[in-house]
């Protein structure tokens, strides 16, 4: 995008009982962010979910990214932000 943000696409997954949220936390930061589902309904076991990465988040940027199953289940994971691609 013009202003340096651009989208990136996560896929999520649950093998048991499905996705039930997405969220992402910047570097040092305790403030969540949730992601919608790109379909808008989660609860399946695969999840696309997208995410626009501000201008201030650099490539290589190490972000957490925390998927919550429908039983309460969560699990955190550390990502690397990756370049954005150059449309042409």
């Amino acid at each position: 995008l013009e202003d340096g943000s651009f989208v990136w696409e996560l896929l999520a997954s649950d093998g048991l009982s499905g996705v039930a949220t997405v969220a992402w936390q910047y570097p040092g930061e305790e403030v969540w962010y949730a992601l919608a589902a790109k379909d808008g309904v989660y609860g399946g076991r695969f999840e696309t979910c997208r995410l626009l990465v501000p201008p201030d988040i650099k490539p290589a940027t190490k972000i957490t990214v925390r998927v919550r199953d429908l039983a309460g289940n969560s699990t955190d994971l550390v990502v690397t932000v990756p370049e954005a691609e150059k449309a042409d």
